[in-house]
């Protein structure tokens, strides 16, 4: 015991398997079961074969049993299918992505019912072996979602104040990202990164993955307001308003700025932007709250505003975060860290 104790490290008693072929689902047939099942018996000195699958497509997957601990799945290869059964495995249910791809160790067997027979793969071990995303969006309570994927490893990043005030008192791991140069500072490698509330800037997770591939990344995106506006402004909103601001001369936004947007069905936040836009393009001045049209304007696209391209910029960032699938999403990250990879290594 004390040699045992002195020799032997924690490396040591990692239980290894010895895997006797790779194989691709292709492959998987039960006329092969049938002819492997003509090495038995086996037993302790001719154990049953043990078979790799190699980064599969993981499909359908849910816990099974009257306590959940066991664990059903599907994989996909080239068109091909194949059902898989994991005991004791439930609990690794929560730690796999959806579209995540699976690397597994196991037994092959025939499933025979209603006198239907198929091949099934009987899982000893399982690893997913590339980063994953977990899908929070749109939840409702973000107390609840937060604790339901806290780990040890995570990293719950915060762009907002409003949000880490919210969070004030909690025992979580908590990363405040208020600006670029904050994220760029910032080490997730072979973190859980939960990213809590959207940035303002597509920058700040540009820095966030430079040089560094989170384990996982939880997306919850939390919003305390809607950012969308209840009437995007186009073109035409913007003539409309400066026409009628050329011809009030002058308007009290501050009395007057919620009726206006009630007459036209849009929103306050639709009447700011768009005064302010017109303040930075010199259409119009605005001053103790009182907006007052220039009458001489000179000739600038609204682009030009560093609130427009701003506003721009946001509504792009929110739609690509909040509202794409979870495919689209996924490859939007797959990017940012390609592109983060490649100056590093550059």
């Amino acid at each position: 015991n004390a040699l045992a104790a002195e020799k032997l490290t924690d490396k040591d008693f990692i239980p290894i398997k010895t895997i006797d072929a790779e194989c691709t689902l292709s492959e998987i047939t039960t006329d092969a079961i049938e002819e492997i099942g003509q090495l038995a018996p086996f037993g302790m000195s001719n154990p049953k074969p043990l078979f790799l699958l190699d980064s599969v497509q993981l499909g359908s997957m849910r816990k099974i049993g009257s306590d959940q601990t066991h664990l059903k799945l599907a994989v996909e290869q080239n068109h091909q299918q194949l059902d898989c059964i994991g005991f004791g495995f439930g609990h690794l249910h929560d730690h796999m992505a959806p579209l995540a791809k699976v690397s597994m160790v196991g037994e092959l067997s025939i499933n025979e019912w209603n006198n239907f027979r198929k091949p099934q793969f009987m899982i000893q071990d399982l690893a997913v072996n590339e980063w994953q995303l977990f899908d929070a969006r749109g939840t409702r309570n973000l107390q609840k979602a937060i604790e339901k994927i806290s780990d040890e490893k995570n990293v719950h990043i915060v762009f907002q104040k409003e949000t880490l005030s919210m969070l004030e008192g909690s025992d979580l791991n908590i990363l405040f990202l208020e600006s670029g140069q904050a994220a760029g500072d910032s080490d997730l490698k072979d973190k859980y990164v939960t990213f809590i509330d959207t940035p303002s800037s597509i920058e700040h997770l540009n820095a966030l993955f430079a040089g560094a591939r989170p384990d996982r990344i939880y997306a919850i995106f939390h919003q305390h307001t809607e950012h969308f506006f209840a009437t995007i402004p186009t073109r035409e909103h913007f003539k409309w308003y400066y026409g009628f601001l050329k011809q009030k001369g002058s308007f009290d936004l501050k009395k007057h700025a919620e009726a206006l947007a009630r007459h036209k069905g849009w929103s306050k936040e639709t009447i700011d932007f768009m005064s302010q836009v017109f303040f930075d393009l010199e259409f119009a001045t605005i001053e103790n709250g009182i907006i007052s049209v220039n009458h001489h304007p000179p000739k600038r696209d609204l682009a030009e505003s560093t609130a427009y391209a701003s506003k721009l910029q946001q509504l792009e960032l929110e739609n690509t975060l909040l509202y794409s699938s979870y495919q689209d999403l996924k490859t939007w990250f797959d990017e940012r860290m390609k592109i983060s990879s490649t100056l590093v290594n550059a």
